[in-house]
């Protein structure tokens, strides 16, 4: 998978779920890691991207094992609010971790929030 290009089948399952979610937690406690982890971000950027834009009715077979667990996560840290909201602050950390020079650091709040996400999301892949 490229930095740009969208997940595809086969791309995206449990453990590659695991490892980027075991990534983002790493650059969330430390910061300092992100840019030499911007791959891994942007792949989990991309993940939570497909969160966000597709319907769950339009989920692949094959992704949505990981997608499921995905909402679930996001429905356990942000109970309150809507699936795009919580992709997209998401999404805004892990673009600020991978490239803090081109944006400020991430919000102290977001950053918590952001590792209570990836730490419940990795530990349901892990099962």
């Amino acid at each position: 998978m490229t930095l740009y290009q969208k997940p595809t089948r086969g791309q995206i399952n449990k453990n590659n779920a695991y490892l980027l979610s075991e990534i983002a937690l790493r650059c969330i406690q430390n910061p300092e890691l992100g840019p030499d982890n911007s791959t891994g971000l942007n792949n989990i950027y991309r993940m939570m991207e497909l969160y966000r834009l597709t319907s769950p009715s339009f989920v692949d077979s094959e992704i949505k094992e990981v997608y499921s667990v995905i909402k679930d996560a996001a429905e356990s840290i942000f109970p309150d609010k809507r699936r795009k909201v919580v992709a997209k602050n998401i999404e805004v950390v892990l673009r600020k971790l991978a490239s803090p020079k081109k944006s400020e650091k991430p919000k102290e709040e977001d950053l918590r929030n952001a590792e209570k996400f990836f730490s419940h999301l990795k530990s349901e892949l892990a099962v």
